[in-house]
């Protein structure tokens, strides 16, 4: 029997991929951050507008350092 088709998973769906990883993000996913960016990929948010990956990676680890148990929700 073939598993059931998850839409995450298909690589057409790169937003749902982005969803699932911000509603369960931790410090330990900080690193692995390119395999979901490109390298000049824009962050933009209420507090930040950077450029690249690096600056990504700095928000976050900047977030979760400063923060109490950080977390989004994914409307």
């Amino acid at each position: 029997m073939k598993p059931p088709f998850d839409p995450i998973d298909h690589p057409v769906i790169p937003i749902q991929r982005i969803a699932r990883l911000f509603s369960t993000i931790s410090p330990a996913d900080i690193p692995h951050l390119a395999d979901h960016y490109c390298e000049d990929a824009e962050f933009v948010d209420p507090f930040n507008a950077v450029h690249g990956i690096a600056p990504i990676r700095q928000i976050f680890e900047h977030m979760f350092a400063r923060l109490e148990n950080p977390r989004f929700e994914v409307l």
